[in-house]
């Protein structure tokens, strides 16, 4: 027998409150997974601050799953301060009323960060016979009720943009209007069925800032879906987000074909980008040395070859991220190729889909932190000046004897 709502809430407020940094931390994403008489009592519940691993929640739907219908619900972000919203204008009707009655009438159990869950969902058509992904919300429903839904399918959602912090919860609400339709159709389907609301990244109030500025923020796998990327990643070969490629005065749609190539011999990655908007593929050229280190050698269009204004480079078994605009250009030649916000990783990739740790172009030493290391050392500086001026302070050496001739000082005019 499943806990009420308002525990299920209360629960998730103890979750946050102990650990606040889970708000701001853009590695996890919440997921909150229900379903038709699932067996949740070997999932452990998530430790405050913990966030799970890729694999880890793949393990934990591969426990719970059961014949029948997979239906993941796929909004372009979601924090945990959207379920503590939730809760509060639950008295007042709420945001979600329909998630609240399928979560509440069936088993659930609500995890607080996920690294990357919308990669684990994807994976779901290798347990599943069928997967069906629905990427217009605004078709979804046609297309559902129009198709006979069949057991052992996955079915992934993706519902409406949340928009800014004043158009959000307008969105939020109509996505569970969305939710509530669908769900109705899974269970006139008669199949039984595990469901997942989650977020392709995680949001927060301060996103928009973080995203325009120049910074040291990574970008993750389920980031390249929120807005027009490029994207590509291969199990074993390479790993790429780019936000947008321009090739001189043509910008690559969304429907870019990137493929990943690698000479094992030469210790070679070669990374080519098609598209209909630019004449001739887009070539970028990775080798591997001695000392484990792969770098771009260079990049290759229209048969020119173009060097970039910065060193792409990392360890093997690192990404390397840089979220200002690389350019490639030659000095001879006309195309320029500009990227915005690139993320890659070639030769080892230790999770598929995910990116390992990122070497940054922006370097160690910002300017936040040059200057809280000045203003520290200005601090300590000023410390220490005062410890040497009170220990050089001169104390009286002469001080009279009470049994001896008392210390006169005769004065005059």
């Amino acid at each position: 027998m499943s806990v009420s709502w308002s525990k299920k809430i209360n629960a998730i407020v103890v979750i946050l409150a102990t650990f606040p940094i889970i708000s701001f931390a853009n590695i996890g994403v919440p997921v909150l997974l229900f379903g038709f008489d699932l067996n949740l009592e070997s999932v452990s519940k998530p430790l405050a601050g913990h966030t799970i691993p890729t694999n880890e929640f793949s393990n934990i739907i591969t426990s719970v799953m059961k014949p029948g219908l997979a239906v993941t619900f796929l909004q372009d972000e979601l924090s945990s301060e959207d379920f503590l919203r939730l809760g509060s204008d639950m008295k007042r009707g709420g945001l979600f009323k329909n998630l609240q009655t399928y979560s509440t009438e069936s088993s659930s159990r609500f995890f607080p960060s996920v690294k990357a869950p919308s990669h684990a969902l994807r994976h779901l058509d290798q347990k599943y016979d069928e997967q069906i992904e629905l990427k217009d919300p605004s078709k979804a429903l046609s297309y559902l009720n129009n198709v006979q839904l069949q057991k052992d399918t996955s079915l992934i959602i993706h519902l409406n943009p949340t928009g800014d912090e004043e158009t959000s919860s307008r969105s939020i609400k109509k996505n569970d209007e969305l939710i509530g339709a669908i769900m109705k159709i899974v269970e006139k389907s008669g199949l039984s069925y595990i469901a997942f609301y989650t977020g392709k990244s995680h949001r927060s109030a301060h996103s928009a800032a973080v995203v325009q500025g120049v910074g040291r923020h990574l970008l993750q796998v389920e980031d390249a879906a929120t807005t027009d990327t490029i994207f590509s990643g291969n199990s074993s070969i390479c790993l790429l987000y780019m936000e947008s490629v321009t090739v001189g005065a043509s910008v690559l749609s969304d429907n870019a074909s990137v493929s990943c190539t690698e000479d094992a011999a030469a210790s070679q990655v070669n990374i080519t980008i098609t598209d209909s908007q630019i004449s001739s593929p887009l070539e970028l050229i990775f080798t591997k040395d001695a000392f484990a280190m792969w770098s771009l050698v260079k990049a290759v269009y229209n048969n020119t070859i173009l060097t970039s204004n910065t060193e792409i480079s990392a360890p093997v078994g690192f990404s390397y991220h840089c979220s200002e605009n690389i350019t490639f250009s030659n000095s001879s030649a006309a195309p320029v190729v500009e990227i915005a916000r690139l993320q890659i990783q070639v030769f080892s990739i230790e999770t598929p889909g995910v990116f390992d740790s990122a070497y940054d172009c922006t370097g160690f030493f910002t300017i936040a932190i040059w200057t809280g290391l000045l203003t520290a050392l200005v601090l300590i500086g000023a410390t220490v000046y005062g410890l040497m001026m009170l220990n050089n302070i001169q104390t009286f050496d002469l001080y009279d004897d009470p049994k001896g001739k008392p210390l006169t000082i005769n004065l005059s005019e």
